[in-house]
């Protein structure tokens, strides 16, 4: 489903303190961080993602809270943030159109004395940017999608360690072979892949690291919700 919008409703009786610096995750992905206010008791947070499993979690202290509001639609393209071809797109070849967000299409002056500086790709600008890049440099191979055989997962890694993932459940696994991935012990959220390094975020913020045969070693840091190894 597409995930649009998130409303926490903060407690008024009491504790309403302990709500502050809670994360929203989608689908193990981080959303949005609650910045508590006091005498604000409804917070609500623009998601515009594809998801299935919303979670709200409090790192160091108990989470209180009255309420969850989730909305969202089934209909992915129509009445959500992310553009429907063909109809969120048009061609333009006479500058950018009114209520469209585009990117320019260049090319070399071929001949000189005409150009391509007034067309544009566009989508409609109440839509989410599709992330689309032209590309006129050089030729390029497209190569056809396939799907791998194994456990659902919500995060995956590559590096020189191999290609590790983390399912739903937050269980890893590492891919041993075509269609073979194997479970291995600990619980993470967020993970990486380095050349020799394995490192992950777990629930409460830790920040772990393992070689690809070792174990998990705790690592100096908290509060963390992703991490970036080059």
């Amino acid at each position: 489903a597409a995930v649009t919008t998130i409303d926490i409703y903060n407690r008024r009786d009491c504790c309403s303190q302990r709500l502050h610096n809670a994360i929203i995750l989608v689908d193990g992905k981080f959303v949005a961080r609650v910045g508590y206010h006091q005498n604000v008791f409804k917070y609500s947070y623009k998601v515009n993602r594809i998801g299935q499993v919303i979670k709200i979690l409090q790192q160091n202290q108990y989470l209180q809270l009255a309420e969850v509001e989730v909305y969202g639609t089934s209909k992915i393209g129509a009445g959500y943030g992310i553009p429907l071809w063909p109809d969120d797109f048009k061609w333009s070849s006479s500058g950018q159109p009114k209520g469209y967000s585009c990117i320019p299409i260049t090319e070399p002056d071929q001949p000189s004395s005409h150009g391509w500086r007034d067309n544009f790709l566009c989508w409609n600008a109440t839509k989410a940017d599709p992330g689309l890049v032209w590309y006129d440099q050089e030729k390029f191979s497209v190569s056809s999608w396939v799907k791998e055989i194994g456990p659902r997962m919500a995060d995956i890694a590559v590096g020189g360690a191999g290609v590790w993932g983390i399912n739903p459940d937050e269980d890893f696994y590492f891919r041993e072979s075509e269609s073979t991935w194997k479970q291995f012990y600990g619980k993470g959220r967020h993970l990486e892949v380095g050349g020799e390094e394995i490192w992950t975020c777990n629930r409460y913020g830790n920040i772990y690291m393992k070689s690809k045969a070792g174990r998990w070693d705790q690592m100096p840091g908290s509060h963390c919700i992703e991490i970036s190894v080059s």
